[in-house]
């Protein structure tokens, strides 16, 4: 009795529209135990630059409790709803984006719910489903960069890397030099040693183009080295003459305390003997 209460309540506005069909019908007394998938289609070419419209749509059994439609690209998009050749209804979402890199390998999900209790809350739970559509294009390398990813003794080990769709095919190495750019090695990684220095770049390549890294400044400061070198043994001479130095002060500041010391017994003595003369001996007779 419940069922068809609400069955009721549904199928009047359409009656009253004329636009009851036997879909509706069914969908209204028979729903199903999960929700229509919608479905994603793109128009345009999937090509970094390029524009496309991205279309959600979901089957609309009753017109008057359409279902709500998301894209997780861009919230609260304006809803449309179409007629089809059979009857049915359609109920559609649209977004134009441009392609950058950043969309390769970005999922768009199409979400519907669909509204089982007209409006009336505290019922049965809206039925929802959701559709999901992964981009994928080809695109130049970009993000590309040199970097330092490590340094034994005399030596660096400098990466490549890049983002790209194909992945990058070719890395290769240039050092700037006084007649230009000189092509210095391929692969990811390249070693230098740092008595070499310069300005060092590389470029990542794929099927679609190519893109050069940021500049990297090697500088080797050879003649501060040099100095350092020098200057080491030098600053122990003279630590070590500066010790000797301060051993032969003491010695004389020790020798020369001594000599006071000596001085001042013997004038103590002196002023003592002047206090207390020794009184003369009478002579002995017999």
């Amino acid at each position: 009795m419940k069922l068809l209460m609400e069955g009721y309540e549904r199928v009047m506005p359409a009656l009253s529209e004329k636009v009851l069909t036997v879909s509706m019908l069914l969908s209204l007394f028979f729903l199903p135990d999960s929700a229509w998938s919608p479905k994603i289609e793109i128009s345009g070419d999937v090509k970094e630059n390029d524009s496309i419209t991205v279309t959600c749509s979901a089957l609309t059994p009753c017109p008057y409790s359409p279902p709500e439609l998301t894209l997780n690209l861009q919230p609260n998009l304006p809803r449309q709803m179409e007629r089809n050749t059979d009857g049915t209804f359609t109920s559609t979402i649209q977004q134009n984006i441009t392609l950058s890199y950043k969309y390769d390998g970005y999922n768009i999900i199409c979400s519907a719910r669909y509204p089982v209790n007209a409006g009336k809350p505290n019922k049965k739970p809206d039925k929802g489903s959701m559709t999901k559509f992964t981009l994928f294009f080809s695109y130049a390398p970009k993000e590309t960069s040199a970097t330092i990813i490590s340094s034994v003794d005399d030596s660096l080990k400098l990466r490549c890397s890049s983002r790209a769709n194909p992945p990058v095919s070719v890395f290769t190495w240039f050092k700037n030099t006084t007649n230009g750019a000189m092509k210095v090695a391929e692969g990811e990684n390249y070693g230098v040693q740092v008595t070499e220095g310069g300005i060092y770049y590389c470029a990542a390549t794929n099927d679609v183009g190519s893109q050069i890294s940021p500049e990297i400044h090697l500088s080797v400061k050879e003649k501060e080295k040099e100095k350092e070198k020098v200057i080491e043994p030098t600053r122990k001479v003279i630590e070590r003459k500066g010790a000797e130095s301060s051993q032969v002060e003491i010695t004389l500041i020790v020798a020369v305390g001594v000599v006071i010391l000596i001085c001042l017994l013997k004038v103590v003595m002196w002023f003592v003997k002047i206090k207390n003369p020794t009184p003369p001996q009478s002579p002995v007779t017999d």
